[in-house]
């Protein structure tokens, strides 16, 4: 986001966010309760760690799930 900047009413407009991301598939272990609570952890490390980052499970966690090439390339920050 902070790389595509917008202009409102004459003054240029930096966006940042913070993400916690997770995956839930229909063979998750866990109920909904404990995957909102893990994304959450995900989500205030990312507040914890610095502005304008993506934290989730790690990275190998991510190749045995349904994600798609695009979803784990833009996961990683661009990294396959």
């Amino acid at each position: 986001l902070k790389e595509h900047p917008f202009i409102y009413r004459g003054t240029r407009i930096e966006v940042t966010a913070s993400l916690g991301v997770n995956t839930y598939t229909s063979t998750s272990l866990w109920d909904l309760n404990e995957f909102v609570h893990a994304t959450d952890t995900y989500l205030y490390k990312a507040k914890r760690e610095g502005r304008d980052r993506v934290e989730s499970p790690m990275p190998e966690a991510l190749m045995e799930t349904d994600v798609t090439q695009d979803e784990r390339r833009a996961l990683l920050g661009g990294r396959n």
